[in-house]
């Protein structure tokens, strides 16, 4: 896996920098329920797409386990960064609106457990929002894959989340060697 401490300082610039996360923050918002207060940028990395989702209104917090991303994350968003694990999050029962988890499950080896700990903080009415398939826009095959969308709505189906929106992004600037920019999918799951 990638060292995101040593990746940290270069990791907006090779990703698409502020075109990217534009594209991102537009489809998270577009997937969050009315009156939304609160969002966490799970893996929210350097805060770049944080950044945006406050300047769109909504009350934001990014939450990472690396210290060199949320060095950045810091500068962007300070007071609003929590570093820890996905599967221990720092925050009370149905304290936030949405989590919104991009390019996280494709790294993890046991989904579910990040998406107890979403449900967990989620209040009633919220929902989790995050990427699925990430490698199929790259145009690999993700059947196996911990982001695999049928696998996703499965886990999340057994701990009380149900399907509801999906949205397209363009990761602008993320196209390597002449290929096109990828699209990825945003998926939104309801806290009943």
């Amino acid at each position: 896996m990638l060292d995101y401490d040593r990746e940290a300082s270069r990791y907006d610039r090779t990703r698409g920098g502020a075109a990217r996360a534009e594209e991102a923050a537009r489809a998270i918002l577009s997937l969050a329920p009315p009156r939304t207060r609160l969002i966490l940028d799970l893996a929210g990395g350097t805060g770049i797409v944080a950044e945006r989702l406050r300047r769109d209104g909504a009350g934001v917090a990014v939450a990472d386990r690396s210290h060199g991303m949320l060095g950045h994350a810091r500068e962007r968003l300070p007071g609003r960064v929590l570093r820890c694990d996905a599967t221990r999050l720092p925050l009370h029962d149905a304290s936030v609106d949405v989590v919104a988890a991009i390019w996280l499950l494709h790294l993890v080896d046991d989904p579910e457990a990040v998406l107890i700990e979403a449900v967990r903080v989620i209040r009633p009415g919220g929902r989790f929002i995050t990427t699925v398939d990430k490698n199929a826009s790259h145009g690999v095959p993700t059947e196996y894959a911990s982001d695999a969308e049928p696998l996703v709505t499965r886990l999340a189906g057994r701990h009380g989340l149900s399907p509801a929106d999906s949205a397209m992004f363009v990761g602008a600037g993320m196209g390597h060697g002449g290929a096109p920019d990828p699209i990825f999918e945003l998926r939104a799951y309801d806290k009943g």
